[in-house]
């Protein structure tokens, strides 16, 4: 009886130990996962909810815009005060608003409310 036990525990090992080889074989065949991306892009989202109100200097504008393109942003949110355009009623002032709107342009930056 003892001797048939041991050789079960060999025969055991032995299956065990083949088992673990022809794993080890058939992972050996299959070729190596692809490598990672060199480049990883993420789209990222900025706010800082500045405006510029009517009558800002157009000058200062024109250089924020140049900030704003070496920071490769092509697109701008901002606020329009009613108020300020129309300060009263039927009364419209659209001067500095097409101006900036135009700055903008020139800049390749679009304007969203």
């Amino acid at each position: 009886m003892k001797g048939s036990t041991v050789r079960f525990v060999f025969c055991l090992v032995f299956c065990a130990f083949m088992v673990v080889a022809l794993n080890a074989l058939v992972e050996a065949g299959k070729p190596p996962p692809p490598p990672p991306p060199s480049v990883i892009t993420r789209t990222v989202t900025f706010s800082t909810r500045e405006d510029w109100d009517n009558g800002h200097d157009l000058n200062d504008v024109a250089i924020d815009f140049a900030l704003v393109n070496d920071l490769g942003v092509d697109e701008l949110i901002m606020s329009v005060g009613w108020d300020d355009y129309e300060p009263t009623d039927d009364a419209f002032n659209w001067t500095w608003l097409q101006s900036f709107a135009s700055l903008a342009n020139t800049y390749g930056i679009k304007l969203r409310p």
